[in-house]
């Protein structure tokens, strides 16, 4: 249905996103200032996360219909009954990464034998950690493993405490080149035979089946603004400074120039953004089967996500 085409009253909703003080969250802000979910007749109520995990148990109990969270956190609680479904691939090539100072060498995963690792307890990365150390012919105890919140992790490796973080790129990458004046080392997950999806578009399974013309155009809106941010990271850095101006601009500007080149896997070239391959789910849930998130004799992808809202 058109956008002109719905009742002059704006159909109200909110979305909980995955974290704070990140560009990741500015495609959404980017697409209430330019106007996308007035298009839709929406009024949107966007609020900043606590982390993925929390998103979902959020989006399960009906407090918003809408949120932000990675794959890897979404599927271990659909795969316990939480009521929720990924409608749009956001961030689909994994942005987990193993950063280490410029010129460390730790730039393959054989390069990580007797080194540090910072992880985050809970983390995406904890849970992905031990599955990406088994395909590259790695042991945990080829490694030593420290345990930090993400918040503090990189300042672990900054000050020589630690050989190498694991973080999210986009997020990490620029504020470790600021601090080390030249990109830091990385190794990525997705380059080395963990390839997983990560931030999508999830969505109450309730609100879904009761709701589904708001669902298309709630997606409709968010995919447009995340295409928006892509073709200008600077205005979408803009959008989210101008509601939380503590953050620096050139940070978030490259941290959405960083989340929105991962919008697409060679599996869904050619297809319209938010899309998701049937193949990267498979992938996604073999290694969140190795990595034992959710049983061997998991579900079938189809409960965890679906493309019918996709234009």
């Amino acid at each position: 249905m058109a956008p002109a085409a719905h009742a002059a009253q704006k159909d109200k909703v909110s979305i909980v996103l995955s974290w704070f003080a990140t560009g990741l969250n500015a495609p959404h802000y980017y697409a209430e200032d330019l106007g996308y979910y007035a298009e839709e007749n929406l009024k949107v109520e966007i609020l900043e996360g606590k982390g993925s995990g929390i998103a979902v148990q959020m989006v399960g109990s009906g407090a918003h219909p809408f949120g932000a969270a990675d794959a890897a956190a979404m599927v271990p609680g659909v795969a316990a009954g939480v009521p929720v479904k990924m409608v749009a691939g956001l961030v689909q090539k994994s942005p987990v990464v193993i950063l280490s100072a410029p010129g460390s060498g730790i730039d393959n995963p054989q390069a990580l034998k007797g080194k540090s690792v910072v992880l985050p307890p809970g983390s995406g990365q904890a849970t992905l950690f031990p599955v990406f150390l088994a395909h590259n012919g790695l042991r945990p105890s080829d490694v030593r493993i420290i345990s930090a919140e993400a918040t503090t992790s990189l300042n672990l490796l900054i000050e020589k405490k630690a050989d190498t973080v694991a973080n999210y790129g986009p997020t990490a990458v620029s504020i470790l080149e600021r601090a080390y004046g030249a990109p830091p080392t990385t190794l990525y997950f997705a380059d080395f035979g963990v390839p997983t999806l990560s931030t999508g578009l999830i969505v109450n399974s309730t609100f879904l089946q009761r709701n589904p013309d708001i669902v298309r155009r709630f997606v409709r809106a968010t995919v447009r603004g995340w295409a928006a941010a892509a073709e200008n990271p600077r205005a979408a850095a803009e959008s989210y400074v101008r509601r939380f101006p503590e953050n620096d601009l050139e940070s978030i500007t490259a941290m959405v120039e960083g989340f929105t080149s991962l919008m697409r896997t060679p599996n869904n070239e050619g297809k319209p953004l938010g899309w998701m391959a049937p193949k990267d789910w498979e992938d996604t849930l073999d290694v969140l089967a190795q990595a034992n998130v959710i049983p061997a004799n998991r579900k079938n992808a189809d409960a965890y996500y679906t493309n019918e809202f996709i234009d």
